[in-house]
């Protein structure tokens, strides 16, 4: 993954940050790395999330390389 697609990336999915009592979510890009961060207290909170984001990762790859 290129800086490019690394910040489409994190744009995509850096929106969905949230903080609770129970669940927390944070995203952070450093050049071609991008980090998300998921606190919960539920195992299908954690897997639920980590589906979602997984998704929204694979739509701006597939996104990527229709545009290139």
């Amino acid at each position: 993954m290129d800086e490019g697609e690394a910040k489409a990336v994190f744009e995509a999915i850096s929106p969905d940050d949230f903080e609770a009592s129970e669940f927390a979510l944070k995203t952070s890009r450093s050049g071609r790395e991008v980090v998300s961060e998921v606190r919960c207290l539920k195992v299908g909170s954690l897997l639920e999330t980590l589906d979602d984001l997984l998704s929204c990762v694979q739509i701006v790859e597939r996104t990527v390389k229709i545009l290139k």
